[in-house]
């Protein structure tokens, strides 16, 4: 089941009726909360059925003349269940149709004054203290959390950030993790990130790890959210590990200066986090660029060796092949010590993760180290004789 949560302010232009009917198409969206759609009530039905005919919806417009939010779904894939409507957020029990999942989900579209939103944060305050189910809120929250999550605009205030960050605080929810684009709103000049994702523990404990893709806006200036449930996850990529030539290369000591020098507005220990985090960025992507297909590499310099040796086997012969040949050994010796360095590296990974389990792996090294103590003492005894004889 995937479901999306996009602010598409102005839905009453035809073109964005038919992108909007594109994108669930080519996405393959199965529930949609369209916000600020500002659609009158007497177009709803009519917009609703061109965009995705045959679905069907709940609408908060009744509570704001304006039309902000919009909960779409496929029948046939999702059984939806309303709950609670409210002028800034959409509540319901989604389940999916072809299996037992159930989760509660509250699409939302926060004011934009910081007064107004009181009111939302307080309503959320009274679900979180009944909710005892997998419970997602997801959409346009018109609140930032971090000071990073605006740039190039005014400075963040300590205001703006102080009531969302103690909703989430009090009752214990926890961020997904994003993956795509950094930023969900830009006006082209000022960048922020006011749509986000949100769960309780329930969540956490019950659902499948998932992560919130942050999708290209197309014909907005917000990025629509998506997540996906039911299917098979892609798998979580590699975590990034600092291997020791790294230190060699001639552009690590350049690489860290420069992403030590970066400033930002955090505090001290998220000054440091944040520098941490793009020096293993561009770690990385020395890695990838400079490391990547070792194996692959040194059998090309074997075979480059092996080649320009073949034209050295005649006295008379290019000067130039022995630069060439000094070169080649230079660089399998370098190669041969990097490969080196990553196969010690795994096999101490292979030790400390194997050495608990009782494995073929762990018996031989556990008998080899009793060998190797074993002749270690037979040696000790041998010399204590020979002291005695004397």
């Amino acid at each position: 089941m995937k479901v999306i949560t996009w602010n598409v302010r102005g839905v009453n232009k035809v073109y964005k009726q038919k992108e909007l009917m594109e994108f669930i198409k080519v996405n393959k969206v199965n529930v949609i909360a369209i916000i600020e759609h500002r659609v009158k009530e007497c177009k709803e039905r009519q917009v609703i059925n061109k965009i995705v005919p045959n679905w069907e919806g709940i609408s908060n417009i009744s509570l704001n003349n304006k039309g902000r939010i919009w909960l779409l779904w496929d029948p046939k894939v999702a059984i939806v269940k309303e709950i609670n409507i409210h002028s800034q957020y959409i509540q319901a029990e989604i389940k999916c149709a072809t299996n037992a999942m159930t989760y509660h989900f509250i699409a939302v579209y926060g004011l934009h004054i910081v007064q107004d939103r009181k009111e939302l944060w307080r309503k959320l305050r009274e679900i979180e203290n009944k909710q005892q189910e997998p419970w997602l809120v997801m959409g346009d929250f018109n609140a930032i959390f971090e000071v990073e999550d605006r740039i190039h605009g005014t400075m963040v205030q300590d205001h703006e950030i102080r009531d969302f960050r103690e909703f989430v605080e009090d009752a214990g929810m926890t961020e997904l993790k994003a993956i795509g684009r950094s930023f969900t709103w830009t006006n082209s000049h000022v960048f922020s990130k006011i749509n986000r994702a949100i769960v309780n523990g329930e969540w956490m404990s019950k659902m499948p790890p998932i992560q919130v893709h942050v999708l290209d806006p197309y014909f907005s200036d917000h990025s629509p959210l998506c997540i996906e449930l039911g299917s098979q996850q892609k798998a979580a990529p590699r975590p990034f590990r600092f291997m020791n030539y790294l230190a060699d290369d001639p552009n690590f000591e350049k690489i860290v200066a420069d992403n030590w020098q970066i400033n930002t507005n955090a505090g001290y220990m998220k000054k440091i986090w944040l520098k941490l985090k793009h020096t293993k960025q561009a770690m990385k992507g020395l890695t990838a660029k400079e490391y990547s297909r070792i194996a692959d590499r040194i059998k090309g310099i074997r075979n480059e060796l092996q080649t320009i040796q073949q034209q050295m086997r005649t006295p008379t012969q290019d000067p130039h092949h022995f630069e060439m040949e000094k070169e080649l050994r230079l660089q399998l010796e370098k190669w041969d010590a990097v490969e080196e360095n990553i196969y010690k590296h795994k096999s101490r990974v292979q030790w400390r993760n194997l050495r608990d389990s009782n494995s073929t792996y762990f018996s031989k090294n556990i008998r080899a180290q009793n060998q190797i103590k074993a002749l270690t003492n037979a040696a000790g005894d041998i010399v204590q004789t020979d002291k005695g004889i004397e």
